[in-house]
């Protein structure tokens, strides 16, 4: 299932209110139900714009301050069209014309939900959009913080726990299966698991350079295992002991990172300042040699515009080391910029970096 940004399917459920509200009898349902059906994040927001719907029911909008909250980034602004269904509405608000609308809704969203649970057996789907964080308590108390443009899938059964990385960035914090004690918390992405031995780690599933995987341990260790049924050579570089296990490519012990190419190869370091790895948690975007390709992936979760692209091989491979705001990338772009190395283009598209030749004006 393919997610819109958070902005997107929040306008699209809000929508969906002003149309039942604005015609409570000949509503899209038909319409509606593949609309939940997408995602269970569409069911989620529907029902949160519903409970909101009622609680401001009968509110005074001129008691509302809309200047304080204008620049909120959290304000979603509704779609045109739901924007004019609602002045055709008579006035304020009645709670009393949804509730024919939102029983049909209900009997809907009962359907969806058995649908989705036999689509997906014991499967939890937990997304973020661009720009969006998210911190969510699983079932056995172990906390999962994503990243933005991140997810993930949950399926917790009688003998596993396990966390599937789809894509993007994710923070575990373990706790003890207490009901359970041996039933293990698994991280996978890609062709590898990775088996909880303490309790916080970070996982980065990278898109961009060679789509590697980037494990760090804040406390405890894990298990760096090769997932069953893969057939990859591993190599593996590191300084710390070895596992004697033939399926266990590794242990990481907290203040260590290892990174997982996609051919199964390992290389494992320690890390000098290990709370940079946790600090998009502030918003902040910390390199450390990362590469260009990297840098300009990190700076797409956050912004969707301007999308930054690197031209050529040889400058998405070149390192970088620095400290960025997330939600400010026009800094990172004036970084560029005083580069006399580099051009720097904008348009419409985007924003182009590439390296300067040496018959352009301004080459050293």
């Amino acid at each position: 299932m393919e997610f819109g940004s958070l902005a997107e399917i929040r306008k699209e459920a809000a929508a969906w209110l002003v149309e039942m509200d604005s015609c409570p009898e000949d509503w899209d349902r038909q319409r509606f139900q593949a609309w939940l059906r997408q995602s269970p994040r569409h069911i989620e927001e529907f029902l949160q714009h519903s409970v909101l719907w009622r609680v401001l029911d009968g509110v005074d909008s001129s008691e509302l301050d809309l200047g304080k909250i204008q620049g909120s980034h959290n304000v979603v602004k509704w779609p045109a069209e739901a924007a004019a269904a609602a002045r055709k509405s008579s006035g304020a608000k009645d709670w009393r014309r949804l509730r024919a609308p939102l029983t049909a809704a209900a009997a809907i969203l009962a359907g969806v939900t058995i649908w989705l649970t036999a689509a997906f057996p014991g499967t939890q789907v937990i997304a973020t959009g661009v720009g969006e964080q998210r911190m969510v308590k699983l079932q056995d108390g172990s906390v999962v913080e994503l990243n933005a443009r991140s997810r993930i899938e949950v399926r917790f059964t009688r003998t596993a726990r396990e966390v599937r990385l789809i894509d993007g960035e994710a923070l575990f914090s373990v706790e003890h299966d207490m009901e359970r004690p041996t039933r293990p918390f698994t991280v996978v992405a890609d062709n590898i698991e990775l088996k909880a031995l303490g309790t916080q780690f970070d996982v980065y599933r990278h898109a961009a350079g060679e789509a590697d995987t980037v494990v760090s341990v804040i406390e405890g260790r894990i298990a760096v295992v090769e997932r069953k049924g893969t057939n990859t050579t591993t190599r593996v570089e590191s300084t710390a002991p070895q596992a004697q296990h033939s399926d266990v490519l590794t242990l990481v012990s907290a203040g260590e990172q290892a990174r997982i190419g996609t051919g199964g190869e390992v290389h494992q370091t320690p890390v000098a300042n290990i709370g940079a790895v946790t600090s998009w948690r502030q918003r902040q975007l910390v390199f450390q040699g990362s590469s260009l390709a990297e840098v300009a992936e990190a700076v797409g979760r956050y912004n969707a515009t301007p999308k930054v692209i690197i031209q050529g091989e040889k400058l998405r491979a070149r390192r970088l080391t620095g400290a960025f705001s997330a939600d400010d990338v026009e800094s990172l772009i004036e970084f560029f910029e005083a580069d006399k190395d580099l051009t720097v283009t904008r348009s419409k598209s985007g924003v182009v970096i590439r390296e300067r030749s040496a018959q352009e004006p301004g080459a050293p």
